[in-house]
């Protein structure tokens, strides 16, 4: 078979969050499988992410596009070719095959890429955020979902965006997160629980967890774990730092602790040692893998971020990392792990049933096989996705949003004005 080469664009590989895993951990596999891949990405600093070094360490080529995650080039036609030309050239640089792209505004300009040059591309949609009535972006899945190049994590993923925009996607293709994990690591009890996350948008459960455990602490049960470990760091950071103060001043002891960026062997140490997990995504099924009971936290604001419940299989092979199933019981993270703490035997069963699953479905040689197949199955079925450029249409206050940011000094002006 030909050699492949294939190129992601994708919002950014920085920080340790579950994307840049996925994305830094397929392209491994696949240079090891003999693909040639690039990364082209926006929102970058330079040292910030060990997933960038391993991926450079691995002689990956990288792009640094610090326009790449801005629609303000979209709407603007006339920017909006410069940009595309600027991409053209990294990718007949790489003599690139496909294009796979995992994120709405970076998905915008590859699939006017594809457009305009006729390179086979596909949307491997990572997250349900986005999709809201204020955008039509569910206009860029429709047109991917019509030619088969529309990919999700999952079918309850599908589901979620589906219900938020009253859109049917029958045609989407659902491969899952494959998951690595370190199996020589000594499994552990050392009474915390665990959560990692972006500080950022969607990680709103936080919030929520911080103030459950606070009321677990204050029931004064000694069968709880002692303490709360977060990892991670984003915008949310000022406004959790300073609650979380709070709360350790009013127990008189750290309860809470602040862990910020953790990457590498320590942070699997910390999978491996937390007797409870709480999280979402690619983290919350590498708990599993380290065989820790994971209570899953949603990005559902309807119901003010609470959980649905516990990490493991459902019927026909659904599950969820964070999108409501059609019959979830939404309850307080206390309640969920409160459950856990009372009944070893419910907790044994769940471990064993999340790690079953995660071997079963989510091993990275499993679902690359399937990746391999997708991706040779696009190369001989692609046909061009038209002629029509997608230009994404907002709500009035976006199209605000978008033309400040042009001209910071209207923006002042405006801070000048609020503070009068």
């Amino acid at each position: 078979m030909k050699e492949i080469n294939i190129a992601f664009i994708t919002p950014r590989i920085s920080g340790i969050g579950g994307a840049e895993k996925y994305v830094a951990e397929k392209i491994l596999w696949l240079k090891k499988n003999n693909y040639s891949c690039i990364v082209i990405a926006g929102n970058h600093e330079e040292g910030e992410s060990p997933y960038l070094e391993l991926l450079k360490e691995n002689k990956i080529k990288y792009y640094n596009i610090d326009w790449l995650n801005n629609p303000a080039y979209i709407i603007d036609k006339n920017e909006l070719e410069k940009k595309l030309k600027e991409l053209k050239k990294i990718i007949d640089e790489n003599n690139i095959d496909i294009i796979e792209s995992n994120q709405i505004i970076c998905g915008i300009y590859g699939y006017n890429l594809s457009i305009k040059y006729k390179i086979p591309i596909l949307l491997n949609v990572l997250s349900e955020l986005g999709f809201e009535k204020k955008t039509d972006y569910i206009e860029l899945l429709k047109r991917f979902n019509k030619k088969n190049l529309y990919y999700n994590l999952g079918s309850n993923s599908n589901r979620y965006i589906e219900n938020e925009t009253g859109e049917k996607l029958e045609n989407c293709r659902n491969i899952p997160i494959p998951i690595t994990w370190n199996d020589t690591i000594e499994i552990k009890d050392k009474e915390f629980i665990l959560t990692v996350a972006r500080f950022d948008r969607g990680k709103e459960y936080l919030f929520s967890l911080i103030e459950d455990f606070r009321k677990l602490k204050l029931s004064k049960e000694e069968i709880i774990p002692k303490k709360l470990i977060l990892v991670g760091d984003g915008i949310y950071k000022g406004k959790i730092e300073k609650r979380v103060s709070e709360i350790n001043e009013e127990f008189l002891e750290e309860i809470i602790v602040l862990k910020g960026f953790v990457t590498g062997i320590e942070l699997e140490k910390l999978y491996s040692e937390c007797s409870i997990y709480v999280g979402m995504g690619t983290t919350l099924l590498t708990a599993a893998a380290y065989k820790k009971p994971c209570i899953i936290a949603t990005i559902d604001e309807k119901n003010n971020y609470k959980s649905i419940g516990y990490f493991k299989k459902e019927k026909n092979n659904e599950y969820s990392f964070g999108q409501p199933l059609q019959n979830s019981e939404f309850q307080t993270y206390d309640y969920y792990i409160l459950k856990l703490c009372q009944d070893k035997l419910f907790k044994i069963n769940i471990v064993e049933n999340s790690y079953g699953f995660i071997e079963e479905y989510f091993s990275l040689e499993s679902v690359m096989r399937r990746w391999e197949r997708e991706y040779s199955r696009i190369l001989s079925d692609f046909n061009s996705l038209g002629n029509e450029y997608y230009i994404p249409r907002y709500k009035f206050f976006i199209y605000l949003k978008i033309y400040l940011k042009r001209y910071k000094i209207i923006q002042k002006i405006l801070r000048f004005k609020t503070k009068k």
